[in-house]
């Protein structure tokens, strides 16, 4: 067996050995594969967010990921739009790992599924992103490693595109929002502040033509109601 064969051998991979750090040095022991369910997989592009450049396109890939200490993640987009974004934290620069994205159609949008396979796989996260045009919202929804949702960003928009509130859910709990003037941040409401003596939750009422909040305050068995109401 030639140097060369040994060096590319996956025999070494991963192990904690000088052969694995010379592989890692000289040939790319990362990969990504796609499947695709009733789409056209060729219009699926993968990009890395530490190197800014493209890692897979035309269903194949077409530059190595770099061997590093850190992240690893990537922005998926289907024909040039915007999907999500994925990726693990490696604990050590000569992890390499077999990254697998699962891209389908869920009702009218494009979704996608995220797995990996390697020494730093339970580190892994993928969070998606959704446009409501009609109603002028974008959704951010992380999931773990096990796929269990997480927190859940949404932000919304007035006519002219200019934020206007965000939202940050928590396990299905309302945890902070923040109101917005012509983009520019303007209050906070949370329901994180320490308090000995108070305690403090978030609802949202549902109305047609506004965005309609109670920021509601515990204290001594006292509640008092703030009611945030935002024209959209």
């Amino acid at each position: 067996m030639t140097a060369g064969l040994i060096l590319n051998s996956s025999a070494f991979r991963n192990q904690d050995t000088i052969l694995n750090r010379i592989q890692c040095m000289f040939f790319d022991k990362n990969t990504i594969s796609i499947s695709a369910t009733d789409i056209n997989p060729d219009s699926i592009v993968i990009e890395s967010i530490e190197e800014d450049k493209v890692v897979f396109k035309g269903g194949k890939m077409t530059s190595k990921i770099k061997n590093q200490y850190g992240g690893d993640n990537f922005k998926i987009l289907y024909n040039k739009k915007l999907l999500g974004q994925a990726g693990i934290f490696k604990t050590n620069w000569w992890h390499t790992h077999d990254y697998y994205f699962k891209v389908f159609r869920k009702n009218t949008n494009i979704s996608f599924d995220f797995n990996v396979e390697g020494p730093d796989h339970k580190s892994l996260y993928f969070k998606h992103f959704e446009i409501d045009s009609l109603n002028r919202k974008s959704t951010e929804i992380f999931y773990d490693s096990k796929g269990k949702t997480g927190q859940i960003n949404i932000n919304y928009f007035d006519k002219q595109g200019n934020l206007i509130a965000d939202e940050v859910w928590d396990n299905g709990f309302f945890v902070n929002m923040n109101t917005y003037s012509n983009g520019n941040w303007l209050k906070n409401y949370t329901t994180n502040k320490y308090s000995k003596t108070e305690k403090y939750k978030l609802l949202k009422l549902n109305q047609a033509d506004s965005l309609v909040y109670i920021y509601q305050t515990e204290k001594a068995n006292n509640i008092t109601n703030e009611r945030i109401a935002i024209k959209n």
